[in-house]
């Protein structure tokens, strides 16, 4: 074996080089890894799996929305025409998001928009809440696009970040208002 610095590199048969951290196992084949948001909260951990996703809820989370007089319902969200709005959880494995897009994934690291801050009476990012409600409506916006108005998924978020007095709540506001329509009313694969 031949050391360089912190790493040292091995040949194998067949003429591969495996790589080992001389801190760690040698690292094995890629598999994808995901954090629960702990439902009681004690800890705020989000690795980014292949598929972009950095949180999952694992029981159903209501919220009061301003999004009012549509009904819309799937196996991942229920919007009633009061505009409470139930993000189903409980539904498979969870539901599943990627926080504040966009996010790359570099080794195991994502990187892109931050996520907020800890909210201590939370104990999850201040962009959570907001980011979970403005991914529902966007996730399946082509099937109500002509229902439900764009701004009011932006203003739900908007509204949210400023509950959790997120101080960069204006910026992330203003990039959801500019590129939010390449995203809006587009039909995804998965999404049903």
């Amino acid at each position: 074996m031949r050391r360089c610095s912190a790493f040292h590199f091995k040949r194998i048969r067949s003429k591969k080089v495996s790589f080992k951290n001389a801190a760690f196992d040698v690292l094995k084949p890629r598999q994808p890894i995901i954090v629960i948001a702990d439902e009681s909260r004690k800890s705020h951990n989000s690795v980014m799996k292949k598929t972009g996703y950095i949180y999952i809820v694992k029981e159903d989370k209501e919220f009061q929305t301003r999004v009012f007089n549509t009904e819309f319902e799937n196996e991942w969200m229920k919007l009633k025409i009061d505009g409470s709005l139930i993000v189903k959880g409980s539904h498979a494995n969870g539901y599943a998001w990627n926080g504040c897009s966009p996010k790359i994934q570099f080794l195991d690291t994502a990187i892109g928009t931050p996520e907020g801050v800890l909210n201590p009476d939370t104990m999850v990012s201040k962009t959570y809440y907001p980011s979970l409600v403005h991914d529902v409506f966007y996730q399946f916006s082509f099937y109500y696009k002509n229902r439900i108005k764009r701004m009011d998924a932006d203003q739900e978020f908007y509204r949210m970040l400023m509950a959790e007095q997120f101080r960069a709540a204006e910026i992330y506001y203003a990039a959801v208002r500019i590129f939010g329509s390449l995203f809006w009313g587009r039909e995804k694969k998965g999404s049903s």
